[in-house]
């Protein structure tokens, strides 16, 4: 069958189910009673598909409100979950930094604490050294005066010993006192200060260095002087 025989048929239907409704009125309205009966059952229905489609779309519309609203409301808990998971991190995150600051911060101090023992002890036994080089001085000086006042060993032969014991002596010193406050680092015992530009081996002064050795001479040139003038006097009254 063609299509335009298909269009005829079915204007032809329409036509006929006018024509049917159209005989269905006049027979309808002859009747009075059916008519109004007619009408009524017709308006009944429409209002009652009316109804029907407006409490369709109340149910449609009040649904989507309310799984609109149920979604708005998840947002917002998700949201405030969010956020307090975010202050439990960061205060995690600050409670981290705090013993991590807390820690490095003891650790500083522990590693300082032990920068001035270690400075104290050594200074202390640098110090004892010095004592001891000085009793070991003085020692050899009495032990040399003692045997030149019994007369084994002359004048000559005590100032040829003890001068070299107070010298000596007397640089140790001078060397421990010009390094440990001119040159060595006050913060860690066996580092040097190299102070200059060029970062270059800083060498102790000439001058210093000499006039330390002068008064250190003329020390010993007076103690010598005071020794030979005890021991004269010593062996005069022997």
């Amino acid at each position: 069958m063609s299509r335009v025989a298909l269009e005829d048929i079915i204007d032809y239907t329409k036509i006929s189910q006018d024509v049917e409704l159209a005989s269905a009125f006049d027979v309808l309205k002859k009747d009075p009673v059916r008519y109004t009966q007619f009408l009524q059952d017709q308006q009944n229905k429409v209002y009652s598909e009316i109804v029907k489609q407006k409490d369709n779309s109340f149910d449609k519309v009040y649904g989507d409100l309310d799984r609109a609203s149920k979604v708005q409301e998840s947002i917002l808990m998700n949201q405030k979950r969010t956020k307090e998971l975010a202050n439990i991190h960061k205060q995690l995150a600050e409670n981290q930094q705090q013993n991590a600051s807390a820690i490095l911060h003891d650790k500083q101090i522990a590693n300082r604490k032990y920068e001035m023992n270690e400075w104290s002890v050594n200074n202390k036994n640098d110090t004892l050294f010095v004592f001891s080089s000085g009793f070991i001085m003085l020692s050899g000086l009495l032990l040399i005066t003692a045997l030149y006042r019994i007369g084994i060993i002359s004048s000559y032969l005590w100032v040829a010993l003890g001068a070299p014991l107070i010298i000596i002596f007397i640089l140790i010193v001078v060397r421990r006192a010009f390094y440990t406050e001119r040159l060595r680092n006050k913060r860690y015992w066996n580092k040097q200060n190299f102070p200059g530009k060029n970062e270059k081996i800083s060498t102790p002064s000439c001058e210093d260095i000499g006039n330390a050795i002068q008064s250190g001479t003329q020390n010993v040139a007076s103690m010598v002087q005071q020794g030979v003038q005890q021991a004269s006097a010593f062996g005069k009254q022997m």
